[in-house]
């Protein structure tokens, strides 16, 4: 029989938490052809969190809004106005770099193991 190492993992807390958008990658199949959506990654550095890990936050990169109201429409919207950008004409999403958020996070069991994610509409710029 083959031996196998036991890995230790480090599971962060489920409850709100502040954090750092360090980092902002759009994801986009015109570009890399091993992509299949279009998706824009958030990465979160939790400030709070020991080992400060960073989580991901990913949403379709679309973003739309009402052409009356001009309220968000699509999950990528909620989160600029959440962060103070204001949903006209072209956004930086760059421009997020550096932000502190809080964020709430859940974990969630799979057969691959237990994975910390981001409640959806849970980002708010601190």
């Amino acid at each position: 029989m083959a031996e196998q190492k036991v890995k230790e993992i480090k599971t962060i807390p489920e409850g709100r938490h502040e954090g750092t958008i360090v980092s902002v990658i759009r994801r986009d199949p015109t570009v890399d052809k091993s992509v299949k959506f279009d998706y824009t990654d958030y990465n979160i550095q939790l400030d709070n969190v020991e080992g400060k890990p960073i989580i991901k936050y990913g949403v379709p990169s679309e973003i739309s809004v009402d052409g009356t109201t001009g309220e968000a429409r699509t999950n990528h919207a909620k989160i600029l106005k959440q962060l103070g950008f204001t949903l006209k004409g072209t956004i930086d999403t760059d421009k997020s770099i550096g932000l502190k958020v809080s964020v709430l996070i859940q974990n969630e069991d799979s057969g691959r193991g237990t994975f910390a994610t981001v409640v959806d509409g849970s980002i708010k710029r601190i």
